[in-house]
């Protein structure tokens, strides 16, 4: 009976071992495919992060749309670090109106030119016309072909923004797409009891169509981002120096470490300490 049991207890034994070194070879194979995925996971994310601000994104914004007293439809917008203007003519049917795509144009507006069209245009040459109730028309080219022109009239008291395209060699244009800037009402020296006031139309929708120019000029040139990044500069970099080391106990071995030092806030640029 001594030796039977003997055998009982050598089975049992066998059987936990082999449930056990089952258990053990398991674990061993999950810890494996876990950590794998860890090394890939974080070799991506550091690589992502390096590499991010070196790649570009096709990135579109829709800002304000506004309707002129015909119907005409202006769409401002940004595409990556361009501005971005589109003209919809109404078709009207069954007493609504929509804009098809076939009867829409748009045009991207760089920096360079929307600071040109801004300052040199606008500032110096319409608003004096409009306060001294003259005439004017001034634009920019829109490319290195000259063969597009995004221009401003003043006409009788009203702003015109025309688009001009596919000009030829003759300078006439296949194409041209008219707005007119609407005025808004304002009201002052309002009485409490509504028996006087003064009432006049101001270019609410000019005033708009500038802020726009300005406030792209101003923020693709990515001075709000920058003033973001460097506030934010040593919770990023704490970050990365967590990732890296982490990265480094799972063996992996991580190139390019320059956000640690800096460079990539300064863009290659060591400041002198002279």
């Amino acid at each position: 009976m001594g030796y039977s049991w003997e055998i009982k207890h050598l089975r049992v034994s066998q059987s936990i071992r082999r449930k056990t070194a089952m258990c053990h070879h398991r674990k061993s194979v999950n810890l494996e495919l876990l950590r794998n995925f860890m090394l890939i996971k974080i070799k991506e994310d550091i690589q992502m992060a390096e590499n991010n601000q070196y790649q570009q994104n096709r990135v579109t914004t829709s800002g304000c749309t506004m309707f002129d007293e015909n119907g005409v439809m202006l769409r401002m917008g940004f595409l990556d670090d361009g501005l971005t203007l589109l003209f919809g003519e109404p078709k009207n049917e069954g007493g609504s109106r929509s804009y098809p795509q076939e009867q829409r144009v748009s045009l991207i507006l760089t920096t360079d030119r929307a600071a040109a069209l801004y300052e040199q245009i606008i500032v110096k040459k319409v608003l004096p016309a409009l306060e001294q109730g003259e005439e004017y028309n001034g634009g920019v080219f829109l490319n290195r072909r000259k063969d597009a022109i995004l221009e401003l009239r003043v006409q009788a008291g009203d702003i015109y923004l025309t688009y001009h395209k596919g000009i030829d060699e003759s300078r006439v244009a296949k194409e041209v797409h008219i707005f007119k800037f609407s005025k808004t009402q304002i009201i002052e020296n309002y009485a409490p009891d509504g028996s006087t006031f003064d009432q006049s139309d101001v270019e609410g929708y000019f005033i708009l169509f500038c802020k726009y120019l300005d406030a792209g000029i101003y923020d693709i040139n990515n001075s709000s981002a920058h003033a973001y990044r460097h506030a934010n500069y040593y919770t990023t970099n704490k970050i990365f120096r967590y990732l890296e080391g982490l990265a480094a106990k799972l063996g992996v071995t991580v190139e390019n470490r320059s956000y640690q030092t800096g460079a990539s806030m300064n863009n290659g640029f060591s400041q002198s300490s002279s």
